[in-house]
């Protein structure tokens, strides 16, 4: 293997290792997620989803570089470490695609859960401007007791 040669696979396994690393990164953040949005927590997530945007825009920007198609295709050439750390990140893309499931899904149900209380809240004001408004005045007593 001539010189330059030596140089671009040298450049290509640095680029797969540094995904792999990012990728284990996205996987850790992304539990992270995961955790704080079953405690309810949302308020942290544009910092972490902010983090995971910056770690896939390094991914690209490294594919690009070294020439590579794609993270989740096996290389047919170049070291047997290519080919694990291309299983790793597969893998890992695999468990952020259910963990983003998941989290989805909690979030919609949050979000379906605030939806509800704020048509309650909206009828509650509604009764109130209703009865504020009718002239009514006294008191209710409730004579089943």
């Amino acid at each position: 293997m001539d010189p330059k040669e030596l140089q671009g696979m040298q450049k290509v396994t640095a680029a797969w290792q540094e995904a792999r690393e990012g990728v284990r990164r996205l996987v850790q953040i992304t539990g992270v997620m995961k955790k704080k949005v079953e405690e309810g927590q949302i308020e942290e997530l544009l910092s972490l989803l902010d983090d995971r945007h910056q770690i896939c825009k390094r991914l690209d920007l490294l594919r690009k570089e070294a020439g590579i198609t794609s993270w989740t295709a096996v290389p047919v050439q170049g070291p047997q470490e290519l080919k694990v750390c291309s299983r790793e990140i597969t893998e890992a893309f695999k468990q952020l695609i259910k963990d983003d499931q998941i989290i989805k899904k909690i979030m919609n149900n949050q979000k379906i859960t605030v939806q509800e209380d704020l048509k309650e809240v909206r009828l509650s004001r509604k009764a109130q401007k209703m009865y504020r408004g009718s002239g009514a005045a006294g008191i209710f007593i409730d004579s089943k007791s």
